[in-house]
């Protein structure tokens, strides 16, 4: 038997961010968890407007580029939300630019986290 670990992490969670959110507000939130100066951050998902568009998806992705690099220093975890995956294609551009699959686990300290995508109705049509 495996002696009791202690963990000793904080992390943050960062919410869903649409139903018209402001882009300046998303980082305001950074800087607020980059004053808490956690271990790791895990998005919630629905990080993009999305809309089911095709020919907008990459377009909302990359506008983020530019607050992520500032916070590269703390690894983030993405979960993969409706408004991020809506089809195949929605999915190709979400795993390019989070570099996670919809479903994915990963340890950190004697902590194991699974991510699991529920952004899409998997039932039998």
């Amino acid at each position: 038997m495996r002696p009791f670990q202690q963990n000793n992490y904080h992390l943050a969670l960062l919410g869903d961010r649409t139903g018209g959110a402001e882009f300046q507000i998303y980082g305001r939130v950074w800087r607020e968890i980059d004053l808490l100066h956690p271990d790791f951050v895990i998005n919630v998902g629905d990080t993009i407007e999305g809309g089911k568009n095709d020919d907008t998806v990459e377009k909302q992705w990359s506008e983020f580029q530019s607050i992520w690099k500032r916070y590269k220093h703390y690894p983030l975890y993405f979960t993969a939300g409706n408004h991020d995956i809506w089809g195949p294609f929605s999915e190709k551009i979400y795993v390019r630019e989070t570099s996670f699959q919809p479903n994915y686990s990963f340890n950190y300290q004697d902590t194991h986290f699974t991510v699991l995508d529920n952004s899409r109705d998997r039932r039998p049509q």
